[in-house]
């Protein structure tokens, strides 16, 4: 059974009680007398609430790596009634009664959620997240950034000997993650795929797929965690070896459509289909595509996966302060994929919403074909990576540093 606690405030930037009176007052904007959500990461961000250990609770594998707890929730202009199967601590209890919500008891059933369907005007708030959840979130990708990096220092030094696995790789990086001081769990479970495995955009690893990895071709590996400060969820294909000219073909084609997203520059209310036209730009003048969203929104040490699940699309306006992946990828049946994902953070400037890196994680230069680059991509990557060896020089190992400074194109 999930343990149900209070979440610190000095995480969310926000109290409960200041939450419930936005939600009202949007209740009242929008004609609605009576909000029902059946939706944990609504109910959590809403009473500033987190659970633990619900993973056996939920079939969802996303639930497994969500800090929720199953509940439903009622909001009128003058109650909140919290329905949960579980006792909960006085503490707990304590907190409640502080914020006038009433709780009771109810056989609840797990509930399939559809992330866009069964969402209400309360994640309309959620996506817009604060100074605080920001400046938590800069802090958290930060040392996830110093983790990656280490990851990849590490893999490409380890493929040398073509002696681990999938599955090796998929301890070494929980075993990296967990040296974090306030990390809690992966956001979702972690995604090492070496050459074809990657051509799966649904890959898992499993003991009957788990490849032995040698020194030559890509890995790409799509990993996040689960921290008190934040959400984190990042993918980096790696070359681990002698590669084709057509995995480095591929890989750039991807890039410049990832970086040209990152450069854009859109008024407040543009719709996400914009941006998913320039993502796929490059790759789609190879006669491909790929068949998932370009980004998704980002939980604050919530969903990974939060509403909205397809930012780049005409349903999704693009406003200041959201916070969700930039991923475009190719995935070759039988041969290779590859996807790079960053998380944006959007600013205003100048009345123009503009895409502020939260991701700190190098690109793979073994990959890039220079020639390919536009002079502005070519600034952006120079730029990116002069801000990596900025802020990372007091937290690597020298080896580690110098490597890092081989990266610059």
């Amino acid at each position: 059974m999930s343990e149900i606690y209070i979440y610190d405030t000095k995480y969310e930037g926000e109290d409960a009680k200041s939450k419930i009176a936005r939600v009202r007052s949007h209740m009242l904007e929008k004609g609605v007398d009576v909000l029902e959500t059946f939706v944990p990461e609504e109910v959590a961000w809403l009473l500033n609430l987190r659970g633990s250990g619900a993973g056996e609770e939920f079939a969802d594998d996303l639930k497994k790596f969500t800090p929720v707890f199953i509940c439903e929730l009622e909001i009128t202009s003058d109650s909140v009634i919290l329905y949960v199967n579980q006792e909960i601590s006085k503490d707990v209890a304590c907190y409640l009664e502080g914020l006038e919500v009433s709780v009771k008891q109810k056989d609840l059933e797990e509930r399939e959620i559809n992330i866009e369907e069964d969402m209400t005007l309360i994640s309309e708030l959620m996506m817009i997240k604060n100074d605080v959840q920001i400046k938590n979130m800069k802090d958290v990708f930060l040392n996830d950034g110093i983790v990656l990096t280490k990851f990849i220092y590490w893999i490409k030094n380890e493929a040398k000997t073509g002696s681990f696995t999938e599955i090796y790789v998929k301890k070494k990086m929980e075993e990296l993650r967990s040296e974090v001081a306030d990390y809690v769990m992966p956001s979702f479970e972690i995604i090492p795929a070496y050459n074809e495995s990657a051509a799966d955009i649904h890959y898992h690893v499993t003991e009957e797929s788990n490849k032995v990895i040698n020194p030559e071709g890509l890995i790409m590996v799509d990993t996040g965690g689960q921290y008190l400060r934040g959400t984190t969820d990042t993918t980096r294909t790696i070359a681990l070896g002698p590669v084709t000219d057509k995995m480095k073909e591929m890989y750039t084609a991807v890039l410049k459509g990832h970086i040209d997203v990152a450069l854009a520059k859109v008024e407040e209310k543009t719709t996400g289909d914009v941006l998913d036209k320039i993502a796929r730009k490059y790759i789609k003048e190879k006669g491909l595509d790929y068949k998932h969203g370009t980004g998704h929104g980002l939980g604050h040490f919530l969903n990974v996966h939060e509403y909205p699940r397809r930012v780049f699309s005409k349903n999704t306006k693009i406003y200041e302060n959201m916070t969700f992946s930039n991923e475009p990828g190719v995935y070759l049946e039988g041969e290779f994929g590859v996807r790079i994902e960053n998380i944006v953070h959007t600013i205003k400037k100048n009345n123009e919403i503009v895409f502020e890196n939260l991701t700190l994680v190098p690109y793979e230069k073994d990959l890039i074909l220079e020639e390919a680059l536009s002079e502005d991509e070519k600034d952006y990557l120079r730029d990116y990576q002069a801000n990596l060896l900025r802020v990372f020089k007091d937290y690597l190992s020298d080896e580690e540093y110098k490597w890092l400074e081989t990266q610059t194109i």
